[in-house]
This record gives structure tokens, sequence and C-alpha cells, in this order.
């Protein structure tokens, strides 16, 4: 699933721009989330929070020019693999500005004016750039390890191991981002859905990371990639040049 967050000190462009989205990206596994741009540290610590693949950035936020950028500038030496898109309430020309976005996401800013006019055209920007990112499928591959998220199939080995809901959803957010440490809140709340079972709990997380392990050390009794970070939750240990 691709989590996109919304920045805007403006809480009708929100509306706007989050319905419109909702709306337009019905063939993507996604999650949107907003946040009202009111002080620089707030809207870090947000963002840190909610953990997003995709932030969307107005530039112009609370009489700052560049309040957008330096939010970009700040989070992505907390959130490297966090990727920006930006908003522009009119054609951008101030070249310093531009030079900035193009460092961040490679691209100009959407100007804002266009999404009136065409509120699709947003959804399709987004849509392509989830695809070309992201892969329209969110498939996995983690050396031996290969997870078809569209199809809900895990293989290690080339051999197809099956997992409960929940067993699926916490190894898929792991390795989705691996490295990245989780206490057994986040995970739990990261994985619940209408897939999962409603009789599950933030403490049946341990009994379903056991569960995981015990299945793939069946295929393979030295694969063992999650690892426990002790006083605090799980993580995916996963670097190109090891097995795992």
């Amino acid at each position: 699933m691709i989590r996109i967050t919304i920045v805007e000190d403006d809480e009708d462009w929100l509306e706007i721009i989050s319905s419109s989205l909702e709306e337009n990206l019905r063939n993507e596994k996604h999650e949107i989330s907003t946040i009202k741009y009111e002080n620089h540290l707030q809207t870090i610590n947000k963002l840190i929070f909610l953990e997003p693949d995709l932030a969307i950035l107005d530039i112009n936020m609370a009489n700052s020019s560049r309040a957008g950028i330096r939010l970009a500038e700040e989070i992505k030496e907390k959130m490297p693999d966090l990727d920006f898109r930006f908003l522009s309430a009119q054609k951008e020309k101030d070249k310093d500005i531009l030079r900035d976005v193009a460092k961040f996401s490679g691209e100009i800013p959407f100007e804002k004016a266009d999404f009136r006019e065409n509120m699709d055209l947003f959804a399709v920007f987004i849509s392509n750039i989830i695809r070309k990112k992201f892969g329209s499928d969110d498939s996995i591959v983690r050396g031996p390890l290969k997870i078809l998220n569209k199809s809900r199939a895990i293989f290690l080995n080339d051999m197809e191991i099956k997992f409960t809901p929940m067993e699926y959803e916490i190894l898929f957010c792991l390795a989705y981002r691996p490295n990245n440490v989780y206490s057994k809140l986040q995970l739990y709340n990261r994985t619940k859905s209408y897939e999962v079972s409603s009789g599950t709990s933030e403490d049946t997380v341990v009994s379903h990371i056991k569960s995981i392990r015990d299945k793939l050390k069946k295929i393979d009794k030295n694969f063992n990639p999650i690892k426990t970070v002790t006083n605090y939750g799980y993580k995916y240990n996963y670097s190109r040049d090891s097995k795992f």
C-alpha cells in the first residue's frame, strides 16, 4: 500500500486535493492522510509519525514562500526514502525555488490553477508517480524472498508459503521498508485492514512474528530476516550484498 500525505495550510485545499485523489486513485492501493500546516516542527513530527511514501507539499505556506522546500530539506535527513511532489498557487518563476523543487522531485511544481480547471489531471499526475516509483502492484523482492502484493502471494526460494492475513500484512510492512524499526503498536496499526480478523490486537503481533519466522525457516533454516530490536520492536534486516 502506498501512503500519501498532503501538507497544506488551507483546509479547503486539503479537502479538495484529498477528495480528488480518493475519487481518482481507485485502481491504486493507497492510504491518504492530511496535515494542516501550522508550524514547522509540528508538521515534521507528524510526517515522521505518519511515515508516508509520498508527501505532497504546498510550497508557500503560512506566509513563507519556501515553507514546503524547508520541510523537504529537513525531513529528507530523517526519512531518506520519502518521495516529494510540490504544489504552487501559480506558475512559479523564482529560479531558486524551481531549482530546489527539481532537486527533491525532479519535476516542476504542479499549479493549483490547473487543478481547479481539471481535478482529474492532478490525480493522473500522482497515479503516474505511483506507478513509476513504486510499481503498479507493490511487488517486493528481498533476496530469495518475493512478495506479489496484487495476488497476495509470498515465495521463498521460488516456493510459495501460505500466511494468515495478519502474518502477510506484517511481513509485507517490514519488507516494504527494510531496516526501519517498528514497535508492536506501529505494526499493529499499520497492518489493520478489512482483510485482518477483528480478533487481533497489539499483543498478538509477537505470536504472529514467531509464526512468520517458523514458516520461513521450514523452507530455509538459515533465512531469518526479521530481527528483534531490544526494548523497541522489529525490523526486516536487509542489504543488497547479503542473503537477506
